[in-house]
């Protein structure tokens, strides 16, 4: 493998990632590989850090190479940026799910919860009831469709509504599973 060489990675959760190999240092065992991309009509790239520990396939295309490579410095000033970038939204993306944890609700409403919060802005209001900011809509115990409350737009009730019904159809032999789970924990 050398630097410049167009390569396609999968990672072990499905990903795929398509630019040129770019490594500091091929004798230096590194835990991740760099994949830069060119931006098309600028002399800016596109950057890709992933573990090697996450790669479950890769292909490399000898015949394709980037030129000219990127400089350290270059690289330096390419990763920083997109590093801190990337940071920034993992670490936006937890406080976001940890905000939404509520342990005043039992497992499904929780599942119920963080599936609507993957879709839209909600909170928590009122200890257990599921709040949509965008539509000033509620959702209330027992978070039936007949359980939407306020909110003036109509299709997004209709939506919230359909949502509603299509998890507990579908969530039903899970939170089932889980519930058996918690039993036998429970009497451990």
């Amino acid at each position: 493998i050398s630097n410049g060489e167009k390569i396609t990675v999968v990672t072990k959760d499905g990903k795929t990632f398509d630019g040129y190999l770019l490594v500091a240092d091929l004798k230096e065992r590194t835990n991740a590989i760099v994949i830069v991309r060119p931006l098309e009509g600028t002399e800016q790239y596109d950057v890709d850090i992933i573990n090697i520990d996450n790669i479950a396939d890769h292909k490399i295309d000898r015949k394709e190479h980037l030129e000219p490579m990127p400089n350290i410095q270059q690289l330096s000033d390419l990763i920083e940026p997109t590093v801190v970038g990337k940071l920034k939204k993992s670490i936006a993306k937890h406080k976001k799910y940890l905000s939404g944890i509520n342990e005043k609700v039992d497992t499904e409403t929780q599942l119920l919860f963080n599936e609507f919060s993957k879709q839209y802005e909600c909170e928590w209001k009122s200890g257990n009831a599921i709040f949509f900011k965008e539509f000033e809509m509620s959702i209330i115990p027992p978070y039936q469709p007949e359980s939407c409350q306020g909110g003036s737009d109509i299709k997004a009730k209709e939506r919230v509504m359909h949502i509603l019904k299509e998890f507990w159809q579908k969530e039903q032999p899970s939170i089932k599973g889980i519930e058996q789970i918690n039993s036998i924990m429970t009497l451990q």
